[in-house]
């Protein structure tokens, strides 16, 4: 009986990947290089199975992307400068300080502190994608020696 099982499970396979290798109806299965199982899901099942152009292979994903995602976002503070003000706030409301200075003010030491962040020779600076642009520009200019 097993032996029986095995041939006719045999023959089956074999049947399977005949008519794939020869059906061109069906997406490229075979190649010298390659076999694709013929216990696929697509290969055994009976229905019309439609096929994106972007489909590379069995068991891949096609997802779409809209070009809106490719432009430059500038989206770096949002990113890494996570905490907004109003958690800011909180964090600070959380360890007994009312905000977020006044933490400072406690752990800080003033000789230590400068009194303003402003630099007079630095401007507002550059977005990402400027940035992104301007070291693209710097990195054309180099040379291999």
């Amino acid at each position: 009986m097993e032996r029986a099982r095995r041939l006719a499970n045999k023959a089956i396979l074999r049947r399977l990947v005949s008519k794939t290798k020869h059906n061109p109806s069906t997406p490229a299965l075979y190649s010298p290089s390659r076999y694709v199982s013929s216990l696929s899901p697509y290969i055994c099942s009976s229905r019309n199975v439609r096929f994106d152009r972007n489909l590379n292979g069995f068991g891949s994903q096609a997802r779409t992307i809209s070009v809106e995602a490719l432009k430059p976002s500038d989206t770096f503070p949002r990113r890494h400068n996570s905490a907004t003000p109003e958690e800011q706030t909180k964090m600070a409301e959380f360890v007994g300080y009312p905000n977020l200075d006044s933490l400072i003010d406690a752990t800080v030491p003033k000789s230590i502190r400068l009194e303003s962040m402003k630099y007079p020779k630095f401007d507002e600076g550059l977005t990402e994608s400027q940035m992104i642009a301007h070291m693209q520009e710097l990195a054309s200019k180099n040379k291999i020696l």
